[in-house]
């Protein structure tokens, strides 16, 4: 995700973006990764935000379209790979 200029912004910048569109949309998440770990202590650098979504099994594309909504780069054929293999 990128600013209005086009620059990328900071992991922590957004994960609490995509956490307040989560949460305005009751969609039940969780932020994984380093982000995570530094809440206990800890640190680590990162570029990413890990997030895992919970939806409805029988429409698994409906992540990938809300996350592509908010700004997500997403590769479609690896999203729906991903939801092939469960």
């Amino acid at each position: 995700m990128s600013d209005a200029a086009g620059a990328p912004r900071g992991a922590e910048e957004v994960a609490r973006e995509l956490a307040d569109a989560l949460e305005a949309r009751r969609v039940d998440y969780a932020v994984g990764g380093a982000l995570s770990l530094a809440q206990w202590g800890v640190v680590r650098g990162t570029l990413d935000v890990d997030l895992n979504l919970w939806v409805d099994p029988a429409r698994p594309t409906d992540a990938a379209q809300l996350l592509a909504s908010l700004g997500c780069e997403l590769k479609a054929a690896a999203v729906i790979r991903e939801f092939a293999d469960k």
